[in-house]
């Protein structure tokens, strides 16, 4: 799925994305700055573009899937930004921002990542959801140690709220 806007917002930030280039730029009052690079040979020149154009719709949507065409998301923290990428395979760009080093993790390959991903920030952590079912209860069981927080998890069934998660990389 395409994204339908390139504007998102981290807490009081504003940033924008413009498909298939690598740079996201941030909104603030009157200027716009750099924010930060998509640092991947997966972003297509200009002249595949042009090419691309030629073709019908849909010889066009999958060849732009092939690179990063869309970014659906996007966060920060004070160490991190969280990239949810659209391509093929979709992914999250993580960017430690004190030394610049980009990971790129595709989703099929990351079954613990929380249910989509980010979805907002506290400033110093992540946060996402999950939906509690069997499996994701005993995912979540496996990284809690207090046996009183664990009680109240294996008390969770799928009809329960959504488990909001905190998460943060090291």
């Amino acid at each position: 799925m395409r994204a339908n806007h390139y504007f998102y917002r981290s807490a009081n930030i504003v940033t924008y994305y413009e498909r298939f280039y690598p740079y996201i730029y941030q909104i603030d009052n009157d200027s716009i700055k750099y924010f930060t690079n998509l640092l991947t040979k997966k972003i297509p020149t200009k002249d595949e573009v042009e090419q691309w154009s030629q073709g019908t719709p849909s010889e066009q949507f999958m060849k732009s899937m092939q690179y990063v065409g869309d970014i659906s998301a996007c966060y920060e923290t004070e160490k991190y930004i969280f990239i949810t990428i659209q391509g093929m395979p979709p992914g999250y760009g993580i960017i430690n921002k004190e030394n610049n080093q980009t990971y790129y993790m595709p989703t099929h390959k990351y079954k613990n990542m929380p249910n989509g991903g980010a979805i907002a920030t506290t400033g110093k952590e992540f946060i996402s959801y999950m939906i509690p079912t069997e499996d994701n209860i005993q995912q979540i069981l496996s990284s809690v140690t207090d046996t009183e927080k664990q009680l109240q998890i294996k008390s969770l069934d799928e009809e329960s709220n959504p488990i909001l998660v905190l998460f943060s990389y090291k």
